[in-house]
């Protein structure tokens, strides 16, 4: 037999295009849309913040404390032993038949009647609302959010290449007069606007409610202008007083796409949330989840399902509710006690209040000054698409003790201080403007 000769090898097996750096390489192949997605300038200094010394008045973590882990755990044992391979196999893509059954009665509480072919289980809220941000946007559409808005959200609409255009909160919550304006000077302008964006219930970052008197307001609006209503409700059930409100979905079933979570009311780290949407989208969000995660996780859902079934999950929110009321008391007493010169929301239910600076104070300028006295919190600028903000910060009160959040509140004031000194001497600081939207790290969504 004759020598093969081997086939030569490239001559520049590494070779990198020629439009990368050294530090990215492929920087000229990404998609134009991963030119919106950057991280937190401020994650590195949660990162110090997550040390036990420092006071976090930043994150919106639940606290946990008061749920039955030994019980929890027994249950778990229980399912893996009796259903394991039902719980670690594929599942459907649209979700566990008997959980969507469950999450309609979750959801009659604040009025919602669905059916269980409406519902469709995500990982998280979050993933639904990227969902339901990759069906609807193409680059250059008009989302309209509130201001401020959620963090999250505006790192999706961002990644997809919306133009989003806020329409003012006040203490009742979306101002619908503002809203339609904004319609229909966009409509005007030739815009096309596909989505309004609401957190209707204790507003992450405002701490607001809409008021029960705006809500038909705000759907006749966008009713009348043909806009898809995106309900984001992760804190709904986790009032101070009274009866939920009627979610937005229980008013119009055509025209909201209603997002819930057990994030908040139960536990994070299972990562299960839903969408109910018009049927047309429903089936839509089915093929769209399908693609991007094949089905949730079957042994997160089977276990939200046992919890939902064998376990008192009402009286657990109302125990929650109760906690973080106290919790709320004390950051308000605080804040009227060490930094009385600022104004803050006194929100009714949920995980934040919304606190503006004395005049001249920048919050994110603040912030490492903050952090070296153990403290943090979030700027205002991170809760805007325009660069505003900057006047404002969100506390959260969810995650700490009374005791520390007293405490965490007294080391802001002295840093307050400090920042209003240097201001009444060199003048008020500059404005900054360009901000980009950053992507929240989960502790501070």
């Amino acid at each position: 037999m004759g020598q093969v000769t081997p086939a030569p090898r490239s001559a520049a097996p590494h070779a990198r295009p020629s439009t990368g750096t050294r530090l990215d390489p492929w920087i000229g192949s990404y998609a134009d849309r991963t030119h919106g997605m950057r991280a937190s300038e401020i994650r590195a200094l949660f990162a110090v913040a997550s040390r036990p010394e420092v006071v976090s008045l930043a994150g919106g973590m639940p606290n946990l404390a008061g749920l039955p882990l030994d019980t929890l755990a027994e249950s778990a044992q229980r399912l893996i032993a009796t259903r394991g391979a039902t719980a670690l196999q594929y599942g459907s893509g649209q979700g566990d038949q008997t959980l969507r059954e469950q999450i309609l009665d979750v959801m009659r509480l604040e009025g919602i009647d669905a059916h269980p072919d409406d519902v469709v289980v995500t990982t998280g809220s979050q993933q639904a609302l990227d969902l339901v941000t990759r069906l609807f946007i193409n680059p250059g559409d008009v989302i309209v959010a509130e201001a401020p808005s959620y963090v999250g959200a505006l790192g999706v609409f961002r990644a997809y290449q919306a133009d989003v255009v806020h329409v003012p909160l006040d203490e009742h919550g979306l101002v619908p007069e503002a809203l339609d304006e904004a319609l229909t000077r966009l409509a005007a302008e030739g815009r096309t606007v596909k989505l309004i964006y609401t957190v209707p219930n204790f507003h992450n970052p405002a701490g607001v409610t809409l008021s029960l008197e705006r809500r038909p307001r705000v759907l006749e609006i966008a009713q009348r202008h043909g806009v898809l209503l995106v309900e984001d409700n992760p804190y709904g059930l986790l009032g101070f007083s009274g009866d939920p409100l009627p979610a937005m979905r229980s008013l119009d079933d055509e025209g909201v796409i209603y997002l819930g979570s057990f994030s908040k009311t139960f536990a994070p780290g299972y990562r299960v949330g839903w969408a109910v949407a018009p049927h047309a989208v429903r089936e839509k969000l089915v093929l769209a989840s399908e693609s991007a995660i094949l089905c949730p996780s079957n042994a997160s859902q089977l276990a939200i399902s046992t919890y939902l079934a064998e376990h008192d999950w009402k009286g657990q929110i109302k125990a929650f509710r109760e906690m973080y009321r106290e919790r709320r008391d004390a950051m308000v007493g605080a804040l009227s006690e060490h930094i009385p010169e600022a104004s803050w929301t006194v929100p009714d239910g949920g995980f934040y209040t919304w606190v503006k600076l004395p005049d001249g104070l920048d919050a994110q300028a603040m912030l490492p000054r903050a952090i070296t006295a153990l403290v943090a919190y979030v700027s205002g600028t991170a809760f805007y698409a325009d660069g505003q903000g900057a006047d404002h910060m969100r506390l959260s009160f969810c995650y700490p003790t009374p005791e520390r959040i007293r405490e965490g509140v007294r080391r802001l004031s002295t840093v307050v201080d400090g920042e209003r000194e240097l201001v009444e001497i060199f003048g008020t600081a500059a404005t900054r403007e360009g901000r980009i939207v950053e992507s929240p790290s989960p502790d501070l969504a």
